[in-house]
């Protein structure tokens, strides 16, 4: 019986080979990750070498062991006093840039009721908060989007006497932002922009995220032409800019696309390709202004068009009929992607210019399309034909007749396909299951 064991157990074991391999693979590669994840000052810790004092190991690190073991045991409901006798002795001796390093490290970590124990304690100690700690509490509070702390530290800030620096601005600024706050945050705002001016660098004023989100706010509470006045003189963000050009599409207020037309051109001399198309786009509603920006940029050197630039120009043409300026964009644009190939397609056929339609496909879209490189989409590849045929070229609307049929037939044995080969993995898929359970079954029971 023993051998009969032995040797259902050795063929459990060769059938299932690769199963178990995968599977002490994976708690070997768990054991690794869970190692290294460990944080080092707990290795240290456990290692605990005779050589080293207790002296050797940084007084903020300690200082975060000690808060670390406070914040657990809070959970057994701590009673105030208790836990200011608890602050006050492990706090004891330590310096505010102590204080400081432990907050910067545990910050996110602590909860607003024990920063305010701690920060009673250190007072009580004679350790007074300086520039940094404040800094550290406004990013704390704002990162957790606790905005009622944040009026905390600054009414605290005001009592005693700490004036705000350039840093705990932009994080009062940040939480003002996130609260819905224009008017703060666009007093606060000032302040940068004068603190910015001052020290004459060419950084931006604010991160690019930081100024989407306050251009966001603007247009919400309806002053985003407050804000672009605001902004005069100040290096933004490309993002930003297409930010304010996309709210003027919307709002088709011409007073503010000139702002912010304003401060595009401020930036650079020669515009990006993605805000010539929203500035062309904005001024849909003013033909005039529109065409001036399309040879402003046809007027400028290389064949290079992004595509929504060419897109862009293309529908304003539809718009006024201007076929001399599709073609003039059509010679100048090189390469053309498909997208654009299919504007300038529907544009000839808007204008009943069928021949280059037909010259368009032949030259330009066959070929991609020869090259699997894209396909057509079906309504134009239709419009194509029937092109075709209105200008008396039938073999071209024949070939492309085939070739629709052609396209379908492959899509549909496509589609079979992948669906037996999903059918195929699940029932393999099952099967080895079944395998593996049947085996197991066998040697337990």
């Amino acid at each position: 019986m023993n051998t009969d064991l032995m040797h259902q157990v050795y063929e459990v074991l060769i059938a299932n080979r690769l199963e178990f391999f995968m599977f002490f693979s994976a708690m070997v590669g768990y054991f690794v990750l869970c190692y290294a994840r460990l944080p080092k000052q707990c290795i240290s810790k456990n290692k605990e070498p005779e050589d080293e004092s207790e002296d050797s190991v940084p007084s903020s690190t300690a200082l975060c062991d000690a808060v670390k073991a406070i914040k657990l045991d809070k959970s057994k409901h701590i009673a105030a006093d208790d836990l200011h006798a608890i602050l006050e002795e492990k706090l004891q001796g330590y310096v505010v840039s102590d204080v400081n390093d432990f907050l910067e490290r545990l910050g996110n970590e602590l909860d607003s009721e024990l920063l305010h124990s701690i920060l009673s304690v250190l007072r009580s100690l004679g350790v007074k908060p300086d520039n940094r700690t404040y800094e550290t509490l406004l990013k704390i509070h704002v990162t957790s989007h606790d905005f009622s702390q944040v009026q905390n530290v600054l009414a605290d800030m005001e009592a005693n006497g700490m004036p705000l620096s350039d840093r705990a601005k932009f994080f009062v600024m940040k939480g003002a932002v996130q609260a819905k706050d224009f008017g703060n945050a666009f007093t606060y705002l000032k302040e940068l922009k004068a603190a910015w001016s001052a020290r004459s660098t060419s950084e931006p004023l604010l991160p690019q995220s930081i100024m989407v989100m306050l251009v966001d706010l603007a247009w919400e509470k309806k002053s985003l032409g407050r804000l672009a006045m605001e902004l005069k003189g100040i290096i933004l963000p490309e993002k930003t800019i297409d930010c304010m050009l996309t709210k003027c599409v919307e709002s088709k207020d011409s007073a503010l696309l000139s702002s912010v037309e304003s401060l595009a051109r401020d930036q650079r001399s020669t515009l990006p390709d993605s805000t010539y198309s929203l500035l062309i786009e904005a001024n849909l509603h003013n033909p005039p202004s529109a065409r001036a920006i399309v040879k402003e940029v046809l007027a400028r050197e290389g064949s290079v068009f992004a595509p929504d630039l060419a897109t862009t120009m293309i529908k304003l043409c539809t718009d006024s009929s201007d076929a001399a300026t599709v073609d003039l964009l059509f010679q100048r644009m090189k390469p053309k992607p498909i997208s654009v190939l299919g504007a300038f397609a529907w544009f000839y056929i808007s204008a009943e210019k069928f021949e280059k339609v037909c010259d368009i496909y032949e030259l330009d879209i066959s070929p991609m399309c020869n090259n699997g490189d894209t396909s057509l989409e079906a309504s134009l590849h239709e419009s194509i034909v029937d092109a075709a045929v209105v200008c008396g070229r039938t073999h071209l609307a024949e070939r492309l007749v085939r070739e629709q049929a052609a396209s379908r037939m492959h899509l549909a044995i496509s589609w079979r396909h992948r669906l037996e080969q999903l059918f195929e993995g699940i029932m393999l898929t099952f099967a080895r299951w079944n395998a593996t359970v049947s085996y197991w079954v066998v040697l337990v029971f």
